[in-house]
């Protein structure tokens, strides 16, 4: 393709921050809420264009163009002032032929304007009309706000003549005040450094907020972990962090500045600073004072100052006393200007937001969408999907995913979209949503609707809440609940609850009420499993020095030992004709399943793997599930032996508990370091994540040990939810088996490798 076309289509698409600039643009002048808080001076002179060309992109890239012409301009004017009629000519090319000035003319970000009035401030300023020169001062911080900086080196320069100063300052406070009023009545705050703090171009607290969590290993169900920025208790980063991040990150801006102008070219720029320092250096002091409050590099910011450099460049040549050396001096910065265009030939040619044109592909989709309305709300961690839909823009907020989830519900999005590159980096929490099929098959509240190869999925809302409903059923106090199994009449729960070092077993309605203790020792009783009859209940006990199965009548209170091996024997099960129990036991050496005939205590081993637990029989007695430290989740015909190994939830671990009817069975997994609770098909094939925890990563956070209630739409379970691990109720399973059942085609994504 040719190099026209190809520049053509670079352009085509609209920056994320031209997203918010433009949506501003087109509220300016209404009582309509800006979306985000950037300050408005692009968006002013956007808005003065909308009503001629119409388009928002279109308005922004004539807004950039139009002040680069101007740039150009006004740096001719500004060089004459310092260099002979010929160099100032030769200066004003330089910098029209620099690929990132190229750029940014096409672009619809906030540079080239800023530049235009940065170069308008110092020129009036050097014209001595320091009314005008404060003027456009106060434009160009309002439009970027590391003109603060520059304007407040300009004021103090003028220090000594109070009128002229007056005269500077006057101007510029009252076009700041006009964007700080303007910002305080879309935000309801007073805002006076939009988009940075003091005067770097990015908040250290964003920086901070972003990095406090990292993906790892997603693949093969390792955890998401936290990851701290420092160890300062969340005081910030200390003075020594920070001149450390300094020391690192100026050199790093020097070099990349050097990219943009050419080496040789800084270097003549040095030369000239030297031996002609003047007030042109306050426009530099955002480059040496941004390192200390933002980590990130990033080329466009350093358009600004790439005019001053250019300047300084040739002012540099001018000073070369020997004709000879000023030769080389221009030789030196042609080589500079043809070495920039190679080295950043890119600028011309890559598209805006290389590889997310995706992401206007989903807008479109959106927008064409028989049940899309303009009014619907879209969510994403920026606005480029909504821009393109015409919807309006929520951004995704920095939670957890059960967190962000009801906040999408709260504020009525319809929408969300989601992309695995800026959820990799800037919400991982809501990654697996994108990488994971039981997640995105739990999620019954946003249903996925269209995916891109690129790694991008949109959903829409069908839910304004989650099915399930929580109960809490007991409250342990200061102790610990655990182990709950429901009647096979549904009217009870078994349990044990902890306190200190006492485990005893209780049973509590199942509607609510007082629980009482039903077995108890001085040592530990757990793990209570009703007979299919509700008469008795299995369970485990170390109340002899060794954790054996014991059996509790009821109606007499008295319990009866099972087994006596010297090994541990935990976790019964019952068959469906309550003549066995299926348990765990480790006299073979390894954690393996034993079936023991209760009438003459007939032992069989079931599995020979060595890591096998907690065992449970279904209904029909035709199948026994267990949870394998090594395998997950495993499934065994009975009758012939033949195995099913699920794969999902891939860390499966304690014990699973099937359906009424033997179609399902619910389990806790541990796939991306939460503890929460699947629903698996009795085939194996089919699975998703039915509760959601709050925090990743967080082992305190927990639901998990499942027991389904006779009605098949109950579980009872154990949670923290409220802070104490306790004995609850939930109920709502009916839509979740539905979804599990539906075939559903389901788009998930790998994550790439950095």
């Amino acid at each position: 393709m040719r190099l026209p076309g190809i520049f053509a289509r670079a352009f085509d698409l609209v920056s994320f921050d031209g997203t918010y600039y433009i949506s501003q643009a087109r509220v300016l002048w209404s009582s309509v809420p800006m979306p985000g808080a950037f300050p408005i001076g692009y968006p002013f002179f956007i808005s003065l264009l909308l009503p001629v060309v119409g388009d928002g992109v279109r308005a922004a890239q004539v807004v950039s163009l139009l002040a680069s012409f101007g740039s150009l301009l006004v740096m001719y004017a500004l060089a004459r002032r310092f260099l002979e009629r010929r160099l100032a000519f030769y200066c004003t090319v330089f910098l029209a032929v620099t690929p990132l000035f190229v750029r940014l003319s096409m672009e619809t970000f906030s540079e080239s304007l800023y530049t235009f009035w940065l170069l308008l401030a110092l020129w009036t300023y050097s014209k001595g009309r320091d009314a005008a020169s404060g003027a456009a001062a106060g434009v160009a911080v309002i439009t970027r706000p590391e003109m603060l900086g520059v304007a407040g080196i300009l004021a103090l320069l003028r220090v000594k003549t109070p009128r002229r100063t007056v005269l500077f300052l006057l101007p510029f406070i009252v076009i700041f005040s006009f964007n700080t009023l303007k910002l305080y009545q879309s935000t309801g705050n007073f805002v006076a450094l939009p988009k940075g703090d003091a005067f770097g171009s990015g908040a250290q607290a964003w920086t901070e907020r972003e990095a406090t969590t990292e993906p790892r290993g997603v693949a093969a169900g390792d955890e998401l972990r936290s990851v701290p920025v420092s160890d300062n208790s969340g005081a910030g980063p200390s003075a020594s962090d920070i001149a450390v991040n300094y020391a690192k990150k100026l050199p790093r801006e020097v070099l990349l500045l050097a990219r943009h102008v050419g080496f040789l070219a800084l270097l003549l720029a040095l030369y000239g600073f030297a031996r002609r320092p003047s007030w042109l250096l306050a426009s530099l002091a955002p480059f040496v004072i941004a390192p200390l409050f933002t980590i990130r590099s990033i080329d466009r910011f350093l358009l600004p100052y790439i005019p001053v450099i250019l300047l300084y460049a040739f002012i540099g040549v001018e000073a070369l006393k020997n004709g000879r050396a000023r030769r080389g001096g221009y030789a030196a910065l042609i080589v500079s200007a043809i070495a920039a265009i190679a080295f950043n030939y890119g600028q011309f040619v890559r598209p805006v937001n290389e590889d997310l044109e995706e992401m206007k592909e989903a807008g479109i989709y959106l927008r064409n969408e028989p049940v899309f309305g303009p009014g619907d709300v879209v969510a994403d961690r920026k606005p480029y999907v909504a821009f393109y839909a015409g919807a309006r823009y929520l951004e995704i907020p920095f939670d957890s995913y059960q967190g962000t989830m009801q906040y999408l519900l709260d504020e009525n999005v319809s929408y969300l979209s989601l992309h695995t590159r800026i959820l990799k980096s800037l919400r991982p929490l809501m990654l697996t949503l994108v990488l994971d099929r039981a997640v995105i098959l739990g999620e019954l509240r946003f249903e996925q609707i269209w995916g891109h190869k690129e790694g991008l999925l949109l959903y829409r809302k069908v839910l304004d809440r989650d099915p399930l409903t929580w109960r809490l059923l007991h409250d342990p106090g200061a102790g610990l609940d655990s182990s709950p199994a429901w009647s096979p009449g549904g009217g009870f729960i078994a349990f044990s609850s902890r306190v200190g070092n006492q485990l005893d077993i209780f049973v509590i309605p199942a509607d609510g009420g007082e629980a009482r203790a039903v077995v108890s020792s001085p040592r530990q009783d757990d793990q209570p499993a009703w007979s299919p009859n509700g008469e008795q209940i299995a369970f485990c006990s170390n109340r002899d020095g060794n954790w054996n199965i014991y059996i509790l009548d009821l109606e007499s209170g008295n319990a009866r030992t099972v087994t006596t091996h010297e090994a541990r024997d935990v976790a019964p099960s019952w068959m469906r004709d309550g003549r066995a129990l299926v348990f765990m036991s480790e006299r073979s050496g390894g954690q393996e399943l034993w079936k023991i005939d209760l009438s003459g205590g007939k032992l069989t081993q079931l599995t020979t793997a060595g890591t096998n637990n907690f065992p449970a029989v279904s209904p029909r007695g035709d199948m026994v599930a267990w949870t394998s430290a090594k395998r997950g989740l495993n499934m065994m015909q009975l009758s012939t032996g033949n195995m099913i190994q699920v794969r999902s939830p891939a860390e499966a671990n304690y014990f699973p508990s099937w359906s009424p009817d033997s179609r399902y069975l619910a389990v806790t997994g541990r796939d991306w370091g939460s503890v929460d609770i699947y629903l698996v098909s009795a085939d194996g094939n089919r699975s998703l994540l039915l509760t959601k925890n709050a925090a990743p990563g967080a082992d305190v956070m927990i639901d998990a040990l499942p027991s389904w209630g006779p009605d098949g739409n109950s579980l009872a379970l154990i949670s923290n939810k409220d802070g104490t691990q306790a004995l609850w109720v939930v109920e709502g399973l009916d839509a979740y088996k539905k979804r599990l059942d539906t075939r559903t085609p389901i788009i998930t994504f790998e994550l790439e490798d950095d």
